[in-house]
């Protein structure tokens, strides 16, 4: 059984539930004999729900550590898939849309101060015109239209969201790593593009919980061979500036997708 340690504290996931069960005891005998297990029931979802969405911001926002897989593949850093239980108590699907849009609201106003600022650090024309050159290996994302978001269902949405922040967190690592490699750069964007990861973690740590509590067949996790040496190895600072910013350009149109994206599904989600 996988321990998980938060603030110095190691714990599983079992325990959790057994903290909740116990925290709900005192009700479960306020209640008549009859009403027992369906009360205590109730509680324990219910507890499990708030405690699982207490944690997760600790979970995601804390500084990353050294992992044999990429922080993207199990963003939430979950047991797999939680392995305590097979069927944990669920989160109400409102409640886990509502999420998304938070995170990714949050990401989203970060990212275009990001991008903002390194076109004003990085480049003398703020206007300059490149909006016909894309990094061909990052997946182009529908136009965030009425038609397109009606055609869109919640397993679908969020398994192409999911996906879509896998890859936009590849090519943010190695913006990242980048500038710890050339440190000599103008303007370093070190600390700039960490807290990009760190704003982009918690929407994919909420999106891959959705994934697994709806018991969504997610795609394949983007490992980091879809960004070829081409793409990476950049001696030129010029040409490293360009990749950069063509992510980040194309990262704030895919977080504000998203973001529309689940508003819609949210407000209209059938009641």
């Amino acid at each position: 059984m996988k321990q998980r340690c938060i603030k110095g504290k190691k714990f599983t996931w079992m325990d959790i539930v057994l903290f909740t069960a116990r925290f709900t005891t005192v009700h479960h005998h306020s209640r008549h004999k009859g009403q027992k297990n369906q009360h205590c029931a109730k509680s324990l979802a219910s507890g499990f729900t708030v405690l699982v969405l207490t944690l997760l911001p600790a979970i995601a926002m804390s500084a990353p550590t050294p992992t044999q897989e990429p922080h993207w593949i199990n963003p939430c850093d979950l047991p797999d898939p939680f392995e305590d239980f097979n069927n944990p108590p669920p989160i109400p699907p409102q409640e886990l849309l509502k999420q998304v849009i938070q995170t990714s609201n949050i990401a989203k106003k970060h990212a275009r101060d990001v991008k903002d600022e390194f076109v004003r650090e990085k480049f003398q024309d703020a206007t300059f015109d490149v909006d016909y050159m894309r990094q061909e290996w990052l997946p182009e994302v529908p136009r965030a239209t009425f038609e397109h978001f009606k055609s869109m269902n919640v397993s679908e949405a969020y398994k192409k969201s999911y996906e879509y922040m896998q890859f936009y967190a590849v090519g943010i690592e190695e913006m990242k790593f980048d500038q710890i490699l050339y440190p000599e750069s103008e303007g370093n964007f070190k600390d700039e593009f960490q807290n990009l990861q760190n704003h982009a973690r918690p929407v994919l740590c909420r999106l891959h919980l959705g994934i697994i509590v709806m018991k969504i067949k997610q795609n394949p996790d983007v490992m980091r061979k879809v960004m070829e040496e081409e793409y990476r190895d950049i001696e030129q600072e010029s040409k490293r500036n360009l990749r950069d910013f063509l992510i980040l350009r194309d990262y704030v149109e895919t977080i504000t997708y998203i973001w529309e994206l689940f508003t819609y599904l949210l407000e209209n989600r059938p009641t």
